[in-house]
């Protein structure tokens, strides 16, 4: 008996040992295809990823592309945090490094943003992110050398399941060369729309002063032509010559009017003293500036940069006006010719004791073909000229007179010899002796 039990418990060893072997076996053998299994699985999801990856590469490659072709800086700001990020095409267009910004928020941002336009930034930006209307803008912002330059800001906000503001992403693009642009298209339409209200008066008013000497003219000629006495034919001669005259004068304010328009400025450097000396010589033999006395008081050495032909019929026209109206009351009429030095700028002061003009006339003696005198010969164009010539070069002109006692004409232009920009390309030499 205890043979057999042996007997048995051998064969039961056996037995358990070869299931545990052939169970050992098979897991091994499942170990082995799940984990081929898994491998195969984990080389596909891998192949996969691998592609998803290069397509990000390829989709990140673009947009970087698309953004850098467009000139475009983005931002993201995190509204939770109050913390903005900025690209370095950003940071670029202001100015600024890629390593500069780092701690910016929206009150930083206001900082950045004209005076003038941080009103309109705020409501723009406030409407979007309560209302969801759309942001887009034209705004001027600071650059790191202080100058404002024209920008276009846009963005997106994105809610949360509460309805609030936690995200937005934009994107600021350059416009100021566009900007300057449109200025300059601007005051270019304000100007031709100023000359053609002006035209058919201007055309009117220069036709008929035109043709009335030479309506008078002609009609001399007729008398003098039947004239037997010497000195009806002198008489003739002289008023023929005095319409000559008028009908020059007019011409010449007629070409001034159009240098004025069509002409572009050119700046020299000009010595006042020799300019001034030079033009007053120009009219030592014209009618009536004979008799007057004109002092010129300015510095040897003061020398300004501006445009010397607008500056000479601006002088021209009020030295003419002084010897026309001078009051013959007077012993000894007299003209004083100065200048003087202020900030950037200078100023030409005319003063005279001639006729002076009403006070109520005073508003009016610029306007075209005003003539403020009944005594006046001239086209009415003199001073107009002067005036547009004056803000044509962002100067002002100032009058004061009182009637019977004088007139101070007070003109301030800018020194450019102040300004900044590229004198090479100025034409012309300097004028410092005789013109």
């Amino acid at each position: 008996v205890r043979q057999t039990t042996e007997e048995l418990q051998s064969v039961n060893f056996l037995i358990h040992f070869f299931v545990s072997l052939v169970a050992t076996v098979l897991i091994i053998v499942f170990l082995i295809k799940l984990s081929y299994t898994i491998e195969s699985d984990l080389r596909k999801k891998d192949s996969h990823l691998s592609k998803m990856t290069e397509e990000l590469q390829r989709s990140q490659q673009r947009f970087e592309l698309a953004l850098s072709g467009s000139n475009a800086g983005i931002y993201d700001w995190d509204i939770t945090n109050n913390v903005i990020y900025h690209s370095a095409v950003w940071k670029r267009l202001l100015g600024y490094q890629p390593d500069e910004l780092e701690n910016f928020d929206i009150e930083t941002f206001y900082e950045f943003v004209h005076p003038l336009d941080v009103k309109k930034v705020k409501k723009t930006l406030k409407d979007h992110l309560q209302n969801g209307t759309r942001y887009s803008l034209e705004l001027r912002m600071r650059t790191k050398g202080g100058e404002y330059m024209w920008f276009t800001d846009s963005g997106q906000a994105l809610w949360n399941e509460y309805g609030q503001p936690v995200r937005m992403v934009g994107s600021l693009i350059k416009i100021h060369e566009r900007k300057i642009a449109e200025e300059r298209i601007r005051q270019q339409n304000k100007i031709l729309k100023k000359t053609n209200l002006e035209l058919d008066n201007f055309v009117y008013s220069a036709s008929h002063d035109i043709r009335s000497p030479l309506t008078s003219i002609l009609g001399l000629i007729n008398i003098a032509s039947q004239a037997k006495d010497k000195k009806e034919i002198d008489k003739c001669l002289h008023l023929m010559k005095s319409r000559v005259n008028r009908l020059d004068e007019v011409i010449e304010d007629i070409l001034d009017f159009s240098k004025n328009i069509r002409v572009e400025k050119k700046y020299r450097e000009i010595n006042l003293a020799y300019f001034l000396e030079e033009l007053l010589k120009n009219h030592e033999f014209s009618e009536h500036y004979p008799k007057l006395d004109v002092q010129l008081s300015v510095e040897s050495d003061f020398e300004v940069m501006s445009d010397p032909m607008r500056l000479r019929v601006i002088a021209k026209n009020i030295i003419t006006n002084a010897a026309k109206f001078m009051n013959r009351n007077h012993e000894k009429p007299w003209l004083r010719v100065s200048a003087l030095r202020v900030d950037k700028d200078f100023m030409l002061i005319f003063e005279d004791n001639g006729q002076g003009i009403r006070e109520e006339l005073q508003g009016k003696v610029f306007d075209m073909f005003y003539r403020a005198s009944e005594n006046s010969t001239g086209s009415g164009l003199g001073l107009y000229i002067v005036k547009e010539m004056v803000e044509n070069l962002n100067g002002t002109i100032e009058l004061r007179s009182v009637y019977g006692q004088g007139s101070t004409f007070i003109i301030k232009l800018p020194d450019h010899s102040y300004t900044t920009f590229d004198r090479e390309k100025i034409p012309g030499e300097p004028i410092t002796g005789r013109l």
